[in-house]
């Protein structure tokens, strides 16, 4: 790649997103509208907090010695542990950020919020991520002044103290696998037989059966819609339709709005056991262990008419299975490496570099690494107006580097890169590459608390981080360069008796831009992105909706949620514990079993409380899971 740049700077990944903004690596903290940061192993709810590049620690940070019954260093109200929030915090994470908040989170000084989201556990500072990222030091980031002990131990003191909210459940609420076939089946007979082979159904009944209120189930919604429409390659934003007569709890989309069907095929994602797939559809049964064969008149019916096993699959099913990795990478034709890929967005980093239309961007306060940070964003040539972004930390073995003293030269010592770009319909698709342009499926110098094993993953931690877009970033090269001038232009000259080249001064001042054209910029497409998640019916501000079902589809299961994902009764689930794996005898009980370890039970589980439906899982099925 060194030698295509020619007078282009000389290092290993070249290209790029906004310093800032980027956290593009999927940085990142919360919810509303921004990116949302990534989360510490066993934190609460949904709703991330940024990854890190030195180790970000796992569980608490330094143990809550504080008793409910004692006072706290100086015991404090709500309004002043508000007010501490919003005086230390609220510049990049409150109202006072302008709806430019980083990591997407915009609501530090609102304690409701932050209980709702997941950042403070009540009860329990050890297991908020509040704390613990202040605890650990890792909040506020380097460079403003952190919290001191006592505010510290009051903000603990102050979890400690506060009460559990009340779960509200709807229980009065079910939905069979009768009652969703048969659903099926009446759609399908009245849409036109040339489309049916294109029909597939997504259903949120789980949820609704496992308690979750209509209110609460809008998010799931917003989910289903945003990450349909993210692994899409259409032009066009398309919302899942609802199906009558299954309490908003079943949708039907066509495979061809999204160039997912069996005309863009075959998908073959690298990696995958069991390519090439007819369609994306096939590829996500292929890989999710709740997509299961039914047999039974309707569930017949459907599998003859749109020609799949498996017309139905739970949102939350799909999502956590194709968010991530090859599967999501395949599902959106991406290359293998970093320059097929700008091959096939036509992007010419040389052309592009020498005409001036890349934007460079260089930052010593990246959010999401203690490295410094180089980023750069072209446009896609093969679509006017889309946007490429990539960002590139330092290798974090490598000391005394600096894109201040070096702008030029810094970047042979890149290890890795994180992209972000626009797709044809507006939203945005992720890539990890590493230090030798390969696609990955997790970054080796990121990290992402929300993750259980605290690893950034594409692109489940990155829409995280990025909820409302590229996030405002300010350059720090510019500015350093013109009142460095002298010693920039001497490093300069020396890179070009090292390197070969002839960068100049002015290679410099042109190609890191002023900071009110980077904030215009970014902000134009921030709207391109928010303009899309408009049409697709997604809330503007908040968290994201694909990565807070990701997150809490993670979670250890509870009998409820057992119940929902079999479409079974909990009351009836309860009293045939006993007639399931042993694995599962503790849920009536109150104990809760890993999700992995559900995935592995389900279909045996599903075989054996269904046998009362007309529509029940295939013999097939039930043979191969050892339930017949």
């Amino acid at each position: 790649m060194k030698n295509q740049l020619g007078k282009v700077m000389n290092f290993r990944a070249l290209i790029g997103v906004s310093a800032a903004f980027l956290a593009l690596a999927c940085s990142g903290s919360d919810d509303n509208g921004d990116p949302a940061a990534p989360a510490t192993t066993n934190t609460p709810d949904p709703t991330p907090s940024g990854p890190t590049t030195s180790d970000p620690g796992t569980g608490a940070g330094p143990g809550v010695t504080v008793k409910p019954d004692e006072p706290t260093p100086t015991d404090v109200n709500r309004a002043y542990v508000e007010s501490m929030l919003r005086t230390t915090c609220g510049g990049c994470h409150g109202a006072a950020a302008n709806g430019n908040c980083r990591a997407g989170m915009c609501y530090i000084e609102d304690i409701d919020q932050l209980i709702e989201n997941g950042k403070i556990t009540p009860g329990d500072p050890n297991a908020s991520l509040l704390y613990q990222r202040i605890s650990r030091g890792e909040m506020p980031p380097a460079g403003n002044d952190p919290l001191n002990d006592d505010q510290i131990q009051q903000i603990a003191g102050f979890i400690l103290k506060l009460k559990k909210p009340v779960v509200t459940l709807c229980n009065d609420q079910f939905i069979s696998w009768d009652q969703t076939y048969t659903a099926i089946q009446s759609d399908l007979v009245s849409q036109d037989a040339n489309d049916r082979e294109f029909l597939r159904y997504i259903s949120i009944a789980n949820r609704y059966n496992a308690g979750v209120c209509d209110a609460q189930l809008e998010e799931d919604r917003w989910a289903m819609d945003k990450f349909i429409n993210s692994i899409s390659q259409d032009a066009g934003i398309q919302k899942a339709e609802e199906v009558a007569g299954t309490d908003k709890t079943l949708y039907r989309i066509d495979l061809r709005d999204y160039k997912l069907d069996n005309t863009e095929g075959p998908f073959d994602p690298d990696g995958l056991v069991g390519g090439p797939f007819v369609d994306g559809w096939d590829a996500i049964i292929n890989n999710n262990n709740y997509a299961v064969e039914f047999e039974g008149d309707e569930a017949e019916f459907a599998i003859l008419e749109t020609g799949t096993t498996v017309p139905l699959m739970f949102s939350d099913a799909i999502i956590d299975e194709a968010s991530n990795g090859d599967l999501y990478y395949g599902l959106l034709k991406l290359a293998a490496n970093r320059d097929d890929q700008l091959a096939l967005f036509g992007i010419d980093l040389v052309a592009n570099q020498e005409d001036g239309e890349s934007v460079f961007i260089g930052t010593t306060k990246s959010e999401i690494s203690e490295q410094e940070a180089f980023v750069r964003r072209d446009e896609i040539e093969i679509a006017n107006g889309d946007y490429y972004y990539e960002r590139f930390d330092l290798d974090p073995d490598v000391a005394g580097e600096s894109i201040l003293a070096d702008p030029l030269g810094f970047f042979d010592e890149a290890n890795g890169s994180q992209a972000l770009f626009s797709l044809p319909n507006g939203l945005q698709a992720y890539m990890i590459f590493d230090a030798d342009g390969l696609r990955q499926e997790t970054s080796d110098i990121l990290f992402d608390q929300f993750q259980n094993n605290n690893t950034m993953t594409s692109s489940s931690s990155c829409t995280n981080c990025h909820s409302g877009g590229a996030l405002l970033v300010t350059d720090e090269v510019r500015d350093y360069a013109e009142v460095n001038s002298i010693d920039v232009t001497n490093g300069i000259n020396d890179l070009n008796v090292l390197n070969g080249t002839d960068f100049e001064f002015s290679d410099v001042t042109d190609l890191y831009r002023d900071n009110s054209e980077l904030k215009e910029i970014i902000t134009g497409d921030q709207q391109i992105y928010r303009g899309a998640l408009g049409r697709a019916g997604v809330p503007l501000n908040g968290s994201d909706p694909i990565s807070d079902t990701f997150i809490r589809f993670d979670k250890d299961v509870i009998i409820n949620d057992v119940a929902g994902d079999l479409l079974f009764r909990v009351e009836e689930l309860e009293s045939n514990i006993a007639r399931l794996d042993p694995a599962l005898a503790g849920l009536d009980d109150g104990v809760p079993v890993d999700r992995d370890d559900w995935k592995g039970l389900y279909i045996n589980t599903l075989c054996i409380t269904s046998v009362s439906q007309d529509n029940h899982p295939a013999d097939a099925e039930c043979i191969a899971a050892g339930a017949l």
